[in-house]
């Protein structure tokens, strides 16, 4: 593969989330679109895959397939992908909206992503970013975590330094949440 094809996939794989491309209504991932990521991962050794946001992306749902059936269904596709070709996979998906319990704004679980308690259920690990913007902080919720040995729940606080572009850990040490 020469450089003028690795650009024009890279450039491909870029605007498949793109919000200004029209995408299919009511559309697993195109198929497509992982043969072109993998074409990438063997040119030029990517090591993971972001998918950002979910619901942006060019979809394949079956006519027949609920969107529950759907997400565990691309969820079970893109952890295949991810094993066969060595690489870390990385799904950002949105809760559907603010949560509110009993009129109080609460921490968002993966129970809240939109469409199924697949996003809690399928993963191997779950995070969930809170943002403050008044005390400019975010909080990294560590929900899921699938083996123990691969580390564990809890939370850690987080401070963003917009000079550097980068996140610092605003406390020594993590509390670990027990297991439910």
């Amino acid at each position: 593969m020469d450089r003028y094809e690795v650009r024009r996939l890279a450039d491909h794989s870029r605007n498949l989330a793109s919000p200004h491309r029209e995408q299919p209504a009511g559309n697993a991932i195109a198929p497509r679109h992982l043969r072109d990521v993998r074409t990438l991962l063997k040119a030029l050794g990517i090591r993971v895959l972001v998918i950002d946001p979910w619901n942006e992306i060019e979809h394949a749902r079956k006519r027949e397939e609920s969107t529950h059936e759907y997400i565990g269904r691309a969820i079970r596709m893109l952890k295949r992908f991810g094993r066969r070709y060595e690489v870390a996979v990385i799904v950002l998906a949105h809760p559907t909206k603010d949560v509110y319990e009993r009129g109080k704004l609460r921490t968002a679980t993966l129970y809240d992503i939109d469409g199924s308690a697949h996003w809690f259920n399928k993963p191997d690990h779950g995070l969930v970013i809170e943002r403050d913007p008044i005390k400019a902080e975010t909080m990294v919720h560590i929900s899921k975590v699938r083996f123990e040995q691969t580390g564990y729940r809890g939370a850690i606080r987080m401070s963003f330094d917009s000079e550097t572009q980068q996140f610092s850990q605003l406390q020594e040490t993590q509390g670990e949440l027990a297991y439910e």
